[in-house]
């Protein structure tokens, strides 16, 4: 069985998409909302533990100012 990987993202994303829908059905718009946003935040901190995104590089990026004893 071949699995085409743009059908794959398809097929993910009526998933994601079914899930929220359930949600906000069950919960309301808001907090379906609210908890699809902790998810996310939930989901970039385990790629900063797993080393995927490096935080240092992002803040240089920002060009955030150094903070002044």
């Amino acid at each position: 069985m071949n699995l085409n990987i743009e059908n794959n993202y398809k097929i993910l994303g009526l998933i994601f998409g079914f899930i929220f829908g359930v949600c906000v059905l069950v919960f309301g718009f808001f907090k379906a909302l609210f908890v699809g946003l902790l998810a996310l935040a939930g989901w970039w901190i385990g790629k900063v533990f797993e080393g995927e995104v490096d935080v240092k590089a992002l803040t240089d990026q920002l060009n955030l100012p150094a903070r002044r004893p």
